[in-house]
């Protein structure tokens, strides 16, 4: 019991250290011209099949034609799984997941709406701070890692959240 003990928080160590270095790192792109919609249909195949998404119904908004966006699909792909997962965790006894795409004059907008226990607003201006977290096992890197590869692709991240409502993050990307 104690040596399963031992190995789980040895691998959250792990992961903990390998965060802060990709924290400290600033993201190195390797851009390609990525159709953004058929990246998210991938990544969200590959996510829906782990086990925290088992009451959860995922439900995807894709705009046709959204065009093509130059970026670092594996960096991008990590940020697309850190905020599935974070709403997972949010919506616990299940729930719904929005995933949109659309146009917006020379940018693209990725939204992930949960329907959640949302985000307390004392929290919501530290969400994005290295180490804050409210899981128990949370490192408090992913939306500070998130940030940081979105930013460095040019774009934004929002975040808003109603308590008891649900969060709603959008990221906002130019146009290839």
């Amino acid at each position: 019991h104690f040596v399963q003990e031992i190995k789980e928080e040895s691998k959250r160590c792990v992961k903990i250290v390998q965060n802060l270095l990709d924290y400290a790192r600033a993201p190195n792109l390797n851009r390609k011209p990525i159709e953004i919609n058929s990246l998210l249909d991938q990544t969200v195949e590959f996510a829906a099949g782990h086990a925290d998404f088992d009451n959860i119904n995922i439900i995807k908004d894709f705009s046709a034609k959204i065009g093509v966006i130059e970026i670092d699909d594996d960096q991008i792909r990590q940020v697309i799984i850190n905020l599935m997962l974070n709403a997972a965790a949010a919506m616990k006894n299940g729930g719904d997941l929005l995933i949109t795409t659309r146009k917006k004059n020379s940018m693209i907008e990725i939204v992930f709406k949960d329907s959640g226990r949302g985000i307390a607003p004392e929290h919501l201006k530290e969400v994005y701070e290295p180490f804050f977290t409210t899981k128990k096992k949370g490192t408090g890197l992913g939306l500070a890692i998130s940030r940081q590869i979105v930013e460095a692709h040019l774009g934004s991240m929002d975040i808003e959240s109603v308590v008891g409502a649900g969060t709603k993050v959008t990221i906002t990307m130019p146009l290839a």
